[in-house]
């Protein structure tokens, strides 16, 4: 059987895109691989922008660093998250948190983990964001050998990941174990 895959971007708390990772890999009894994204220019990108706020004085690498480390353990968290309410319902997760390309990154997962489907979760982004962009196209890459479905999350409806596994036990007629009174 081949994996599932859950591309998360860093800030976004996936629900209807975890919803469906989940629900593929428990009816497939595979693995849920949960791979969140670290962008290496968002912390260069977010000094820059205090250094211009500060009017001259530049933000110390200490700072940048501090950013970078919140980052990390804000995804370390979440995917934290997500395998506890993935263990309810039998299916085990492989977190993973990588750093660079999204496009590399994937490739190499998707060979290493031997992944079939991928869930690519995208930030919901405002109607003014989608108006001023509608010139540039988003690629959504082909990976050899993996259906490819994108999600969008975020907003104000967003629901979090126990709401959502309410929502995956109304719909399947199924009740979540609770892994800590095994």
């Amino acid at each position: 059987m081949k994996n599932v895959l859950l591309v998360i971007p860093p800030g976004v708390k996936p629900s209807a895109g975890f919803h469906q990772a989940l629900q593929q890999a428990a009816n497939l009894g595979t693995k849920m691989i949960a791979l969140v994204i670290l962008d290496p220019n968002e912390m260069s990108r977010i000094a820059n922008r205090l250094d211009s706020a500060f009017m001259g004085e530049r933000v110390g690498d200490s700072v940048t660093q501090a950013l970078a480390r919140e980052q990390q353990v804000r995804a370390e968290d979440l995917l934290d998250d997500i395998a506890h309410c993935a263990r309810k319902w039998g299916v085990e997760v492989v977190p993973l948190v990588e750093s660079g390309d999204t496009t590399e990154v994937c490739e190499r997962v998707i060979r290493q983990h031997e992944v079939g489907h991928a869930v690519l979760i995208a930030e919901r982004r405002s109607w003014l964001t989608r108006l001023l962009s509608r010139s540039s196209q988003v690629q959504i890459p082909a990976f050899e050998g993996c259906e490819i479905t994108v999600v969008e999350e975020g907003g104000d409806e967003a629901e979090g990941l126990e709401e959502s596994m309410e929502r995956i036990a109304r719909e399947s007629g199924r009740t979540a174990k609770d892994p800590d009174s095994e």
